[in-house]
């Protein structure tokens, strides 16, 4: 029987409950981000991929209900400290130098480009996110960021809807009376998987699901 231990305890990252205009404000800010790529002319397919990446981060680090927000994301230190988790679940999950480089630097851009266009539309006129939602901070240094392996291009090898689809069925009907966090249900991803380095590293267009 397959018993699962947590020994480091991630931290639980609190996201309070909030009202449907600031989540559209976190909507209208990622479609700001993907039309600042339209712009300059990027494929569709790379806007798509960004896309897989922040929607599905956002949501994992969320609740059920509501995705963790733009706002919450960049909180001073908080924000930091939710990377860096991150960053270690991913490495324990055995992703690649390049694609974990690639995740952060997608989330790097994206809060690049808040820090550069820190306005919301707030009943017929443009408020700062800080004068509503408090201090923002770019959450990613450089000292996040994994060494460049060498690849003369940045793409996002690992499909990234999969990664979260997968931990989205572990915990609906493999985990579904535990008390785990989502973000603690990542670091059980590999001991649940059969022969987890060659799955994950293989960066396959197939299913996650390997039962």
């Amino acid at each position: 029987m397959l018993r699962l231990v947590d020994k480091n305890r991630p931290r639980a990252f609190a996201t309070p409950l909030v009202d449907s205009e600031a989540l559209g404000h976190h909507q209208n800010l990622l479609e700001g981000f993907y039309l600042s790529h339209r712009i300059r002319g990027h494929a569709e397919s790379t806007i798509a991929l960004y896309r897989k990446v922040l929607s599905g981060w956002f949501r994992q680090f969320g609740t059920e209900n509501m995705p963790l927000l733009t706002w919450q994301a960049m909180e001073p230190i908080v924000g930091r400290e939710r990377i860096r988790e991150y960053g270690r679940i991913m490495v324990e999950a055995g992703l690649t130098v390049r694609t974990l480089r690639s995740y952060l630097l997608t989330l790097n851009q994206y809060f690049a480009f808040v820090l550069d266009h820190p306005y919301v539309q707030s009943q017929g006129q443009n408020r700062r996110i800080d004068e509503l939602y408090g201090e923002i901070r770019q959450p990613i240094s450089e000292f996040e960021l994994p060494v460049h392996n060498g690849d003369a291009e940045l793409s996002l090898p690992f499909d990234p809807e999969k990664l979260y689809d997968f931990l989205t069925l572990l915990r609906d009907h493999y985990l579904a009376s535990s008390r785990l966090t989502r973000c603690q249900l990542t670091r059980f991803t590999v001991p649940l998987l059969p022969n987890p380095p060659r799955l994950l590293l293989d960066q396959c267009e197939t299913s996650l699901v390997c039962f």
